[in-house]
């Protein structure tokens, strides 16, 4: 659909919203709002470095913007990464506050646009949308596991994968970006390959959708197995991220009540 009968600024934050707030594809949102892909993307670019103010007409833009980053702290996030080539945003903007007391630095993804527009960030393939496949005939929800148990349970193994990644970063062993929406957990690997986790409410599952394919699991005697080969969903889930991440990984249960 074209811009809308508002403004173009607000059509265009609007825009720029949906795509970082809420997750949406640009593709997508670039078909939705009848824009070319090369548009939307310049958008996005104008709206990390500048702000909303950036997104005005060009007769209508401030001279200077007051949230663009100074030279001299852009200068120290590319000596930063130059020192430490396999670190993310997030990691680095942690050890120069880390570093430098008082220093005041852009969003993570205003430093990952620095860092692309200096040269140092490799392109990352296309996103792949995942298509379920379906489960054999272990498909219809237990009858002994209720909704609230299942939203439970399911909420906890997202939490502790968040948990367990972050505790990751922490510790120096590997930078996983995770983006959660709703039911739904990515997980991207510094190669640039994805795993994604996603809650099936109807079904009372879990999906995995990893580089090596998709698998279901169901909730069974206090474990996630696998409705086809029996295997535990964290030994999986460890295994899958271990050959993604080029590392050992392992990803721990909640220990069973005693």
């Amino acid at each position: 659909m074209p811009w809308k009968a508002t403004t173009p600024m607000s059509e265009r934050l609007k825009f720029v919203l949906q795509i970082l707030e809420h997750g949406e594809r640009v593709t997508d949102m670039c078909k939705e709002y009848g824009i070319s892909r090369k548009t939307g993307h310049k958008y996005l670019k104008a709206y990390k470095e500048y702000g909303p103010v950036a997104l005005y007409d060009d007769s209508r833009k401030p001279d200077s913007s007051p949230h663009r980053t100074p030279p001299e702290t852009a200068a120290l996030l590319v000596k930063a990464r130059k020192r430490h080539p396999t670190w993310g945003p997030k990691k680095l903007g942690a050890w120069l506050k880390a570093k430098h007391e008082g220093i005041v630095l852009p969003s993570s993804s205003t430093i990952g646009e620095i860092l692309k527009r200096e040269g140092l960030v490799r392109p990352r393939k296309s996103r792949k949308r995942f298509t379920p496949i379906q489960s054999g005939p272990l498909t219809q929800p237990s009858p002994i596991l209720s909704d609230a148990e299942y939203l439970r349970l399911s909420g906890d193994v997202l939490a502790r994968i968040e948990a367990t990644t972050d505790r990751w970063l922490q510790d120096d062993v590997i930078d996983i970006d995770t983006h959660r929406t709703g039911g739904l957990l990515e997980l991207r690997f510094p190669n640039g390959t994805q795993l994604i986790v996603n809650l099936q409410p109807p079904l009372h599952e879990l999906w995995m959708a990893a580089k090596a394919g998709g698998f279901h699991f169901r909730h069974v005697q206090g474990r996630w197995v696998d409705t086809r080969d029996g295997s535990e969903f964290f030994d999986a889930l460890s295994r899958h991220a271990s050959a993604q991440g080029g590392r050992p990984l392992r990803f721990e249960p909640a220990a069973l009540p005693g």
